[in-house]
């Protein structure tokens, strides 16, 4: 969609003004608000607590191939899904590398 020179000034104003209809609509007065609960898995404090422990207590180490640091992945050992009261417990992680051991663990084929 294109927009006129006109049309992009009078939205550059819109916004110099403050008027923004979201304004002021965060958390609780946002409408999609669902009493913090977030879609995502990985977002949340006490999910970046438990990912942050996993990385520390294996060095940031891969625990398949020995890989240290890079793109690092805590995998759940019992899944998220099915074992809601392990969610965050240390020994339910493991540290692994993105590519390729935590990919294999994912997409095997069968």
């Amino acid at each position: 969609m294109k927009v006129s020179e006109e049309g992009r000034e009078r939205m550059r104003q819109a916004q110099l003004n403050g008027n923004n209809w979201m304004r002021g609509r965060t958390k609780e007065n946002h409408p999609n608000w669902k009493n913090g609960v977030h879609r995502n898995k990985h977002c949340g404090k006490d999910y970046e607590e438990w990912r942050t422990a996993v990385f520390e207590r294996d060095n940031y180490t891969c625990q398949k191939c020995g890989k240290v640091g890079g793109r690092l992945n805590a995998h759940h050992i019992k899944e998220w899904a099915e074992y809601h009261e392990l969610r965050y417990e240390l020994d339910n992680g493991i540290t692994l590398c993105e590519t390729p051991c935590h990919k294999e663990i994912h997409y095997t084929p069968i």
